[in-house]
């Protein structure tokens, strides 16, 4: 696939990942290069301790398509997305975790969908047409999987993975998404999605490819935890209108 016709935003949120960034930044601008005509990468260092900062600082003054934004103090992975959607300049603004576990490859599959009248198009491990190369652990995998449904119980949201960390949006939808968001931590991509359905935002859920990688910062339990009482207070903003 190739689209010479579009200017992509691809916003990367890392926290202490100078490993990850040294072997996945290379790749990520040759994917980039050969597919697209225009596009920006985007680094949010969500105040990291180890050398991720100096590291992109220098990448940087290496290739005029990489932006790094820092924030100084660890603010969670939805403040730093947000950091990055406010900073994007593409037609069409996407996300994806520092170990592409979804691999940059599966751009393309997005993008058609919105190419196809979609607003929001989202990765998804949760198909019967998902290829996981690589599993989480027993544990964690459940884990995800009854923190969906209890999703699916709360929220008007009957998407299969809400938490695959592979989205795209229209630049137009993050108009009306941006302005509303309120989560700091990991229930940040529930939220973005609960406001896409309230304004009638067509989603399409994408199968990609997955391979886990070890090193999650997602604790099984403590985040799990802090993503229900995330879940509720979305739910408890949705009912007083809050999103609308």
């Amino acid at each position: 696939m190739n689209f010479p016709n579009v200017f992509l935003t691809v916003i990367v949120p890392v926290f202490n990942e100078e490993q990850r960034v040294e072997i996945a930044v290379p790749r990520l601008f040759q994917y980039l290069e050969q597919e697209f005509g225009k596009w920006e990468v985007l680094y949010i260092d969500d105040g990291s301790t180890d050398n991720t900062y100096q590291l992109l600082s220098r990448i940087q003054q290496e290739h005029p398509g990489l932006r790094v934004i820092r924030s100084k103090k660890n603010l969670g992975k939805g403040n730093a997305i947000r950091l990055g959607l406010q900073e994007a300049k593409g037609d069409f603004v996407m996300f994806s975790d520092a170990d592409f576990s979804t691999p940059i490859e599966e751009t393309g599959k997005l993008l058609d969908a919105l190419h196809k009248n979609h607003d929001i198009a989202i990765g998804s491990r949760g198909l019967k047409a998902s290829n996981i190369e690589v599993r989480q652990s027993w544990a964690r995998e459940n884990m995800g999987k009854m923190f969906n449904r209890i999703i699916r119980a709360i929220l008007p949201l009957k998407i299969s993975d809400t938490q695959c960390g592979f989205k795209m949006f229209r630049k137009e939808s993050l108009l009306i998404i941006l302005p509303r968001m309120q989560m700091n931590g990991f229930a940040f991509d529930v939220e973005m999605l609960m406001i896409g359905q309230i304004h009638g935002m067509r989603i399409a859920e994408i199968p990609v490819t997955w391979r886990n990688a070890k090193g999650s910062k997602v604790h099984p339990i403590r985040s799990s935890i802090q993503m229900l009482k995330d879940v509720i207070a979305i739910r408890r903003r949705m009912t007083h209108g809050e999103y609308n």
